[in-house]
């Protein structure tokens, strides 16, 4: 027998020993740990990850912040930031900031995260209120009688509260609900978000405009057209009192 017989034989018994195309059994890649996303959920979150992030966080800090008055005050005060819905958007739109700021980092060091997001909530929350008062001319909170605030904006301790929020939204809870929301069948998903989306995208226009409607008849200013009409009968200042207790309206925004 040659050498070049050899080797055929050779390779010929090299190719049994793996299966064919038609046999082959392709096996999935293992799923994450129960209550772990994928990672490229993280590092590359989908809309409708971050779009129920919104969601859950804005429900999250609402019901913290109706917890938190009731524990200082005793009192039940709406902390809600649109008409409807049980949501404070604040803490959604924060929660996504912070989800695409740190996920090349998010499983590092904790104490770097929490640092982080101890600069990032004491930024983020100064630029909401100096957002609030140029848009919509008002805010609704005020920290001057605080230690260590940055013009009534912001200050340590709230920093701090972000901080704590923003460790446990992004180490634990976005983890979790990733994984949950990759148990839904894709079709129901994208069905659920439409209509949630719709449903919250108009409680945030009839937000949007019953505010500043609501600053228009602070300033003495008419209302000239239907729509306006149908706010001030819908959306009285009794109303968005109830809604919005601690917002106060500004005549002059500080710039910084």
């Amino acid at each position: 027998m040659n050498s070049r017989h050899r080797r055929t034989l050779a390779s010929q018994n090299l190719l049994k020993e793996f299966p064919s195309a038609e046999t082959a059994e392709i096996k999935p890649l293992p799923d994450p740990k129960p209550g772990k996303a994928g990672l490229h959920e993280i590092t590359r979150p989908s809309f409708y990850n971050l779009f129920w992030a919104t969601v859950a966080f804005s429900f999250l800090g609402y019901v913290t912040e109706m917890a938190y008055e009731y524990h200082l005050t005793g009192k039940h005060e709406s902390r809600k930031g649109v008409i409807y819905g049980p949501l404070s958007e604040i803490y959604g739109i924060g929660a996504d900031i912070a989800i695409l700021l740190s996920r090349r980092f998010y499983d590092k060091n904790i104490i770097l995260l929490f640092a982080f997001f101890t600069l990032f909530g004491g930024a983020y929350e100064y630029f909401a209120s100096l957002f609030q008062e140029k848009v919509f001319k008002s805010s609704a909170w005020n920290y001057e009688e605080e230690i260590l605030n940055i013009e009534g904006r912001t200050n340590l301790k709230f920093s701090i509260y972000w901080a704590i929020f923003g460790v446990v939204a992004v180490r634990y809870v976005y983890p979790l609900l990733c994984s949950e929301l990759r148990k839904l069948p894709p079709r129901t998903n994208q069905f659920i978000t439409f209509i949630a989306f719709m449903l919250i995208s108009t409680d945030a226009f009839l937000s949007t405009v019953a505010m500043i409607r609501y600053r228009e008849r602070n300033e003495n200013i008419p209302a000239t057209t239907e729509f306006q009409r149908f706010l001030d009968e819908a959306y009285p200042d009794s109303l968005m009192k109830k809604i919005y207790p601690d917002l106060k309206f500004v005549k002059k925004v500080m710039m910084p």
